[in-house]
């Protein structure tokens, strides 16, 4: 099983005091919903098929107030995702993150 949390959003909020209220918590975390969104659907596209398992098992949650989480529910995940000493890695979590890191950290901005 294979996972990416996304966390620390919250952590620097919570430390900029002045900056916290609800229109901004509001809409940080709406940027990341629709993040978050946004990666599992594109690691479902990006994920190796053969019996549709791991597709089907790719989901993302709101993991508390400003975190989410994105991952697999097969044990596999990670031996495909990082590869193992006879297999090549076919990552899949990891690129879809990337693809959409530059317009999560664009929407943030626009909160600031």
């Amino acid at each position: 099983m294979s996972m990416i949390q996304f966390i620390g959003v919250g952590n620097v909020l919570r430390n900029i005091a002045m900056w916290r209220n609800k229109k901004v918590d509001n809409a940080v975390r709406d940027a990341l919903n629709k993040t978050r969104f946004k990666i599992e659907t594109t690691a479902k596209n990006k994920a190796p098929v053969d019996t549709g398992r791991l597709r089907a098992s790719i989901y993302s949650k709101m993991n508390g107030d400003l975190s989410a989480i994105v991952g697999d529910g097969v044990q596999y995940g990670i031996y495909l995702e990082k590869g193992t000493r006879n297999q090549k890695p076919q990552p899949f979590l990891i690129p879809a993150v990337q693809a959409h890191k530059g317009e999560f950290e664009t929407n943030l901005k626009r909160v600031f």
